[in-house]
């Protein structure tokens, strides 16, 4: 009976196994057909431009989303000559954070002006883009301030990877995709290629361990820099032309950024200040001190905290620079 039981034992072990190894083979399968597929010839950000699939369902899905996170604006009681609009992700927005435990809201007490948070989990450059300049969010600019002349996008090294990642917020991101050689791929395709991967449970691990081996080939820098830059650089252009007036661009790089020095004269060159929290502390951002556990490595209150006062410091340099000019 003893070896009866063994054996039994053994069967399952082995059918498990082959059943892991299974899985695993299709779910790679499933990424490698999507890459041949829809990805045969990588990417290519030039030229650059809106394609979106302007369904008013599509729309009105973004705008929900945009709605179920958005923050009350802060500091709207005081009276100033500024405003201040934020976009980002769970980072800028506060995951887990209570109002007053966010940058928007000690951004707002430091100076004494109104600030608008309008990041959010799981957002990125594509949603910048987005907000700032794509037809169905016009709701976006009577959502801020008159006064709101000072934008700030907080960004990290994820968004780098968001902008090859089309499924952390498929049915936004599936709207968002500009396409190699000019080739509209068709809402079939783009159907398809979502429902296949909804299914692939490790799609994201695979994805991410591609995604880290096109950005360690120095080949694809050029590649990569222009994906990211211009997602900046046509939302500050969008915001000018759809407020009628100059706007103080800010990116605020948090911790280390790929492509570090190549990115800031990118948007240096676009009237896009940088402001790099490594150049503000001597801290280190990464210790458990300034992060809300081990597994979610957003900024906690205690980071807000370090970093706001000298956020607001720069931000009053970049003010007073503009002042200078205008006398002149």
């Amino acid at each position: 009976m003893g070896k009866e039981k063994k054996k039994i034992l053994f069967i399952i072990a082995v059918n498990i196994l082959l059943f892991v190894i299974l899985f695993f083979a299709c779910e790679f399968l499933t990424y490698y057909i999507y890459n041949k597929k829809y990805s045969s010839g990588g990417f290519n950000s030039i030229p650059f431009k809106y394609n979106l699939n302007l369904q008013q369902s599509a729309l009105e899905q973004k705008e929900k989303w945009f709605r179920k996170f958005a923050r009350k604006p802060d500091g709207i009681n005081y009276n100033s000559n500024h405003a201040i609009v934020i976009f980002g992700c769970s980072f800028a927005y506060g995951d887990n954070l209570k109002t007053e435990q966010t940058l928007s809201y000690k951004l707002a007490k430091t100076l004494k002006i109104p600030v608008y948070n309008q990041a959010f989990p799981g957002g990125g450059l594509a949603e910048l883009w987005y907000q700032t300049g794509a037809e169905g969010r016009k709701k976006f600019y009577n959502s801020i301030s008159s006064k709101s002349d000072t934008f700030i996008y907080v960004m990290i090294n994820e968004h780098y990877n968001r902008l090859y990642n089309y499924f952390i917020i498929p049915f936004l991101r599936q709207y968002l995709n500009y396409y190699y050689d000019k080739e509209i791929k068709s809402k079939l395709q783009k159907n398809f290629r979502e429902d296949v991967l909804k299914i692939s449970y490790i799609y994201r691990h695979f994805d991410n361990y591609f995604i880290q081996k096109f950005f360690n080939d120095s080949i694809n820098k050029k590649e990569i820099l222009n994906n990211a830059t211009l997602h900046l650089i046509e939302s500050k252009i969008a915001l000018e032309k759809n407020l009628n007036k100059k706007v103080n661009f800010i990116v605020i790089l948090y911790d280390d950024i790929l492509f570090e020095n190549d990115f800031i004269e990118i948007l240096k060159k676009e009237n896009i200040k940088v402001i790099k929290t490594k150049d503000l502390t001597k801290e280190d951002l990464k210790s458990p001190k300034y992060t809300l556990s081990e597994t979610d490595k957003h900024p906690n209150e205690a980071a807000w905290d370090l970093l706001t006062p000298l956020i607001a410091k720069e931000i009053k340099k970049i003010w007073k620079e503009n002042e200078e000019k205008a006398k002149k």
